[in-house]
């Protein structure tokens, strides 16, 4: 084996290596954003009153949904 041919394959490993970061990088980043999409960061939640505006009149959502979210899921994103 030469030379060139036991660098061509440490360039292809290296390569298939940075691939496997990349989507491994990119699949934590979507379970991190969807585990933070729950009432706690739910621009309708009253994390005093642990009441959901969404719906009217107010209630408090069970556990499960607090903890886990639901689809009127909105983000509360104050840009400060």
């Amino acid at each position: 084996m030469s030379t060139n041919d036991k660098a061509d394959q440490i360039q292809v490993l290296d390569n298939n290596i940075a691939a496997a970061i990349k989507t491994l990088a990119r699949s934590l980043g979507g379970a991190v954003r969807t585990g933070r999409q729950t009432c706690v960061h739910c621009l309708y939640f009253d994390m005093l009153t642990e009441r959901c505006y969404f719906y009217t009149p107010a209630v408090r959502p069970p556990a499960q949904v607090i903890a886990f979210g639901c689809e009127a899921f909105a983000p509360d994103d104050i840009p400060f």
